[in-house]
């Protein structure tokens, strides 16, 4: 079963979002990520990563319920794109 993330993200802050790719990739529990956001420029993710490109910023509960369209899982997590996992998380307790 793979594990999936959901997040978003406004232009304005979409600068954590690279920084918290890295960070959850180091955790190594992640299989796939899925992140909208109406950033314009090139979203420099990895092959895991599907980026739903938004027309417009239409706050989280908007934009996350527009992303699900695309998501293929039937159970995945979700999580605010300035949540950066730290070492203190581990695989048990997830």
């Amino acid at each position: 079963m793979l594990k999936s993330l959901l997040i978003q993200s406004p232009t304005k802050f979409y600068e954590a979002v690279p920084y918290f790719y890295i960070e959850a990739q180091k955790f190594g529990f992640l299989d796939k990520y899925y992140v909208t956001s109406d950033y314009a420029s090139d979203s420099e993710l990895g092959s895991n990563c599907y980026f739903h490109r938004l027309e417009k910023d239409r706050q989280f509960s908007s934009n996350m319920l527009d992303l699900l369209k695309h998501v293929n899982e039937d159970v995945f997590f979700v999580c605010c794109e300035d949540h950066v996992f730290r070492p203190k998380n581990t695989h048990a307790m997830w």
